[in-house]
């Protein structure tokens, strides 16, 4: 996971670390695990300033796993004046970083309230990091998720991956969890929401049209979420490539061992479940080697359904 942040931000968090010691702290190796820092400033400004030489001694030193970039105002990134839908073009990968930013309040407030991407000015350090931190790393039982709105966490989001073979292979099954996973995430969204699912082509239900059912989960979203129709997309794909299960999102991943309905669905008493931040690096390059598959089986599904709209994933 990438950090693009400004010489302002790191002041700003350096000052305020007496505030929350503990979070700091945690934030700070949350950093040096692994993110991928972009500083939004010459490196040459570091020796006139104390506060980033402490900075910057921090940052060195044991298990140090990140790398660094420095960056001038012709790369900066974003470019300034930042406009609220900055991120707009962006690809995956950057849909899926963390901004700390000097920017105006206004625009920063419009940005949050998207819910798109983790934005933070001078000052929003440490509680930005604190939603990161939020993220359950660990393993649990399927059987103890009560419901799918409870488990999500509450972060940014504008892409959706499901993949799970047999979303649609019973209609009862299928009826009775009415979209809940898609549900829960929708309810997150403030801007845009595109879904894309994986399944298996010989396991759907033939009482399941593909061919409309994508317009109804389209509806239920715009419904859900607030969002104009032309602001949500549902994509299917059907494929015999695939066989784990993964809900991939901007922020975290989440790896059940069994299909991703509650209700009704023959649970086993070992399926179990994981949840896995971006901020761990390893997780990270999970799911990006997930999406290179994913978008290699888009290339030649057995059939594809809907909008064909996504960030993570490219349609020709």
């Amino acid at each position: 996971m990438k950090l693009y942040i400004d010489k302002e931000n790191i002041i700003a968090f350096i000052t305020n670390r007496s505030e929350d010691t503990d979070l700091f702290d945690e934030s700070v190796r949350m950093i040096k695990r692994g993110l991928e820092i972009n500083y939004n400033f010459p490196k040459s400004e570091i020796p006139n300033n104390p506060v980033l030489i402490a900075w910057f001694g921090k940052m060195n030193g044991c298990g140090v796993r990140f790398s660094s970039i420095f960056r001038t105002e012709t790369d900066i990134k974003p470019e300034r004046p930042v406009k609220s839908n900055f991120y707009n073009n962006y690809d995956s990968e950057d849909r899926c970083s963390i901004y700390l930013l000097n920017i105006d309040e206004n625009i920063c407030n419009s940005i949050r309230n998207k819910y798109s991407i983790l934005v933070g000015r001078p000052g929003d350090e440490m509680e930005v990091f604190r939603k990161l931190l939020e993220i359950p790393e660990r393993t649990g039982m399927m059987s103890n998720i009560t419901s799918w709105a409870d488990y999500c966490p509450k972060l940014p989001i504008t892409d959706v991956i499901v993949c799970d073979n047999y979303y649609f292979k019973d209609i009862d099954v299928y009826d009775k969890n009415n979209n809940e996973l898609i549900r829960a995430l929708a309810s997150i969204s403030k801007d845009v929401l595109n879904v894309v699912f994986f399944i298996k082509h010989e396991v759907v239900d033939p009482k399941i049209k593909l061919d409309v059912e994508w317009t109804r989960i389209k509806n239920m979203i715009s419904s859900v979420s607030g969002l104009s129709k032309g602001r949500c997309s549902v994509t299917i794909i059907t494929t015999n490539r695939t066989h784990s299960r993964h809900i991939i999102t901007n922020y975290y991943r989440i790896s059940p061992t069994t299909c991703v309905h509650l209700k009704e669905n023959g649970l086993k008493e070992d399926a179990n479940i994981s949840i896995n931040s971006h901020t761990e690096p390893r997780e990270m390059e999970t799911t990006k080697s997930l999406i290179d598959t994913f978008q290699d089986i888009a290339k030649s599904p057995v059939g594809i359904f809907g909008d064909k709209k996504s960030n993570f994933i490219k349609f020709e």
